[in-house]
């Protein structure tokens, strides 16, 4: 009887003491989206939005606080002299860094998030073009907070293979990779609603470009990452009598990729062949002429022909930003290690010849025929 009692008093004692570690709501004030700028004497400027319960709620639905200090830390310890509550960081679902910090080294704002055990490391990262305060202080009609229109925005585009799936936690890797480059969604605000507008290029931890959504596509296309689906509409004809019979819209249904990455030592020059063989379901034709094998096959050639420049174009804007996102520097620090350690691949990526080949196959054009 003792030994079954002295066995209770321990079990209770152990499964029974609740979490040390417990964290009260009402104790806390919860972020959902932080935005980082840079003010005229160098300072940081954090701006954050929190949700107000139901309880306390009257027409606002997040309360907004903005604090200045050297660095992000200290902005946020200055953020808690303001607040009644401790602050979480761990329910975060959007981190947006204007461009003028981007642009001179994306890592510092980041720093804070990777040093803390209960930062949300799936937080989506956007790049800002105007001040982020901006857009974290935008108060939506028809969502609860502007941080869950960015993250459906995102989500959405990610899905559409729009943009490159990332988050705090997995671009930290392209961030300090020497053979790899980062790629960031990019977002402005269009008619008092934030935009996504495409993607910043990065080369190292300094943003140095921009990309279309468009182009993003294509890029992600070219790292053959293609979700769950990806549309686009592209000019064929230049003649026709109604202008949108001019166009024509498809699904890509399927990518195959070929890359290779040539080094010739002797002359310090790397080619990349690269082949794509993409195959489409076209969704929109108002020209309504594909019943015939000869014409699919010309309208192949011309989509080829399109794509083929389309996506040397997305090449060339990502060597004149040095932005390595294809990880070519990758596979030459891998395969070629003497050559990458003789040469700067600063130096040398930008000149990387590039051959790019798309060819297209429409493998499905609707019911009509």
């Amino acid at each position: 009887m003792k030994i079954m009692l002295v066995f209770l008093i321990i079990f209770t004692a152990i499964f029974c003491s609740g979490c040390w570690d417990a964290r009260q709501l009402r104790d806390l004030t919860v972020l959902k989206s932080v935005g980082v700028d840079l003010t005229e004497d160098d300072k940081i400027e954090l701006t954050v939005s929190s949700p107000i319960s139901e309880k306390h709620r009257t027409a606002a639905r997040s309360q907004i606080f903005s604090t200045i200090g050297d660095t992000p830390r200290n902005a946020r310890i200055n953020l808690e002299s303001e607040v009644s509550e401790s602050i979480d960081a761990s329910k975060l679902r959007a981190v947006l860094i204007n461009e003028e910090i981007a642009k001179e080294d994306i890592y510092p704002p980041l720093d804070v998030f990777y040093r803390d055990p209960r930062s949300a490391l799936a937080a989506k990262l956007l790049i800002s073009k105007v001040n982020a305060k901006e857009i974290v202080q935008l108060t939506p009609e028809d969502r609860e907070r502007t941080s869950e229109i960015l993250g459906d925005i995102i989500q959405a585009a990610e899905n559409q293979t729009m943009v490159p799936i990332t988050n705090i936690q997995l671009i930290c890797p392209d961030l300090f990779d020497l053979g790899k480059d980062a790629v960031i969604p990019y977002v402005t605000i269009k008619e008092d609603a934030p935009k996504l507008v495409g993607v910043a290029l990065f080369n190292n931890l300094k943003m140095t470009g921009t990309l279309s959504l468009k182009e993003s596509s294509a890029l992600l296309l070219m790292q053959n990452q293609l979700n769950k689906k990806a549309s686009l509409t592209e000019q064929v004809h230049s003649d026709e009598d109604i202008q949108m019979e001019n166009f024509i819209s498809f699904n890509i249904e399927e990518v195959k990729r070929d890359m290779e990455v040539i080094v010739n030592k002797h002359t310090g020059t790397v080619d990349v062949p690269l082949n794509l063989q993409i195959e489409v379901n076209v969704l929109e034709y108002p020209l309504d002429d594909l019943d015939t094998q000869e014409k699919l096959n010309a309208l192949n050639d011309k989509l080829s022909a399109r794509l083929t420049e389309q996506f040397g174009n997305v090449i060339n804007k990502l060597q004149e930003s040095n932005c390595d996102a294809l990880g070519i520097g990758r596979r030459v620090h891998a395969f070629e290690y003497s050559f990458w350690k003789e040469h700067d691949w600063q130096e040398i990526y930008p000149k990387v010849n590039f051959q790019i080949s798309v060819e297209v196959e429409i493998v499905r054009h609707g019911i009509l025929f």
